[in-house]
């Protein structure tokens, strides 16, 4: 004898649920909008230094990888004070300020 519910596949199930976001509701397959950037507003004076170097050393046509090398050589932390490792920061960072 079978759960008639157990026999439905993750699948099915999940395509009949919907989600409150910000007093939306939405479905899993719906795309929810979500910000790609960290908070430039309230990080710009903390960066600025950073995002000009960083600027600068993609001009010069280093990779994001290179980038956080020379950022971590020149003493250049995060805001939390960690190394820059992550190729990922870098292109953040930079959309984050671009414009």
């Amino acid at each position: 004898m079978t759960n008639k519910g157990a026999s439905r596949s993750a699948g099915t199930l999940c395509h009949t649920l919907n989600f409150v976001v910000s007093g939306k509701t939405v479905s899993p397959t719906s795309q929810v909008q979500r910000s790609k950037n960290i908070r430039p507003s309230e990080l710009r004076d903390v960066y600025a230094e950073v995002v000009a170097k960083v600027a600068e050393l993609r001009d010069q046509g280093k990779t994001h990888m290179e980038v956080c090398k020379a950022l971590n050589d020149l003493g250049l932390t995060t805001r939390t004070g960690k190394l820059w490792r992550h190729p990922q920061q870098i292109v953040k960072l930079l959309r984050s300020f671009e414009g």
